[in-house]
């Protein structure tokens, strides 16, 4: 291949230090770029481009991709997330974020920049960063079908790092702080509160909870789709064996939490009643999602070990389970605390003299 100045002729990166790379080609003294994924991709490209000049094979007409607005993907990935995601609607807000930002813009041309410059000022606006992390998510994935469709050669914000998320704080909530909550919260929401906070099952787990997986003799509760995608089980105590016999004898099916016109409970009304529960109650800020922290947390506290709270939680490892490490310290606690006895204080005397006493024979021995 050609080189210009130890640079290879016909490919640029633009804007510098952008890392978005470019095939330049000149046809009959017109200039055309074609935009590639990365600086590999840009030398074959080129090299191939070159090969068809030379053999007058070259037909730029082939290599046109028509214009696609992003408004368009992203209404069209909108769909897609309504069918096949779990919860519908749920992509819509994020993706809005980007439309008003990129509207009919080529979607294509949309560059880091642009993304992180957003992301930026979403920033400033006190977005949490795993807030927009998820809005960062949403725009990957909308474009990434929008490639597997076929409507974009590559994802222009493939790139794209997300801000550093730190998810280590663990909101829990005391018993007067439950009852508070509990207080505020619309009675017939109040089931699958307590049901969250003595199971520790996700939102989504539990609004798709049917009375087919509730098995009250065996006390456990089938989760049919967990968050990995698996079968789970789930154990019921007393408190949430009661509230569901309770809920059952309103002969209400299949689902075990339903709204007021006896269908499914949908997520959107259980957090606005949540929320404005939370408010009520003064535990902002406190999240649906807080209660499954809640319910791991009063285990560690009471001593549970790690590999219970993993198979309880149903974390594939036990990697999530080590932000309720500090709220366990009883076991360490125990541990400090017994150099305070008499007995104690005498051992640990001892072990200091006979160390010293070892130490001179080791001197002795060493002159010797």
């Amino acid at each position: 291949m050609a080189r210009k100045d130890g640079k290879d002729k016909g490919i640029l990166e633009w804007p510098k230090g952008s890392r978005q790379w470019w095939v330049r080609i000149y046809e009959n003294g017109k200039e055309k770029r074609y935009r590639m994924e990365n600086k590999t991709q840009a030398k074959a490209f080129y090299s191939k481009i070159k090969g068809e000049q030379r053999e007058e094979k070259y037909f730029p007409e082939k290599y046109e991709k028509k214009r696609v607005a992003f408004r368009a993907v992203a209404e069209e990935y909108c769909k897609y997330g309504d069918v096949h995601h779990k919860r519908k609607g749920d992509d819509k807000p994020r993706l809005d974020k980007w439309i008003e930002a990129f509207g009919d813009q080529d979607a294509s041309s949309i560059t880091l920049g642009q993304v992180e410059q957003i992301m930026m000022s979403m920033q400033s606006e006190e977005y949490a960063p795993a807030t927009t992390a998820r809005y960062l998510v949403v725009l990957k994935a909308c474009l990434n079908r929008a490639v597997r469709d076929g409507l974009l050669q590559s994802n222009p914000v493939q790139k794209v790092k997300p801000p550093k998320i730190n998810n280590i704080i663990v909101r829990y909530l005391t018993p007067e702080q439950e009852k508070a909550l509990l207080s505020a919260l619309p009675e017939r929401f109040a089931p699958v509160v307590i049901t969250a906070l003595h199971t520790g099952m996700r939102q989504g787990e539990l609004l798709r909870l049917k009375w087919d997986d509730v098995d009250f003799t065996a006390m456990v509760i089938t989760v049919q789709q967990a968050k990995a995608g698996e079968r789970r089980r789930v154990l019921m105590n007393s408190v949430v064996w009661n509230v569901l016999d309770q809920l059952k004898s309103q002969n209400i099916k299949p689902w075990v939490f339903h709204s007021s016109t006896n269908t499914a409970l949908e997520g959107r009304n259980l957090r606005r009643a949540f929320d404005q529960a939370v408010k009520d109650a003064k535990l902002t800020p406190f999240r649906f999602h807080d209660l499954r922290h809640s319910f791991a947390s009063r285990l560690a506290m009471q001593g549970a070990n790690d590999r219970t709270l993993q198979e309880l939680l149903g974390h594939k490892t036990p990697r999530m389970v080590l932000r309720y490490a500090h709220l366990a310290p009883t076991h360490l606690w125990q541990a400090i605390e017994g150099l305070t006895t008499t007995k104690a204080k005498r051992k640990v005397e001892a072990d200091a003299k006979t160390e010293v006493v070892d130490n001179r024979k080791n001197q002795v021995s060493n002159r010797d």
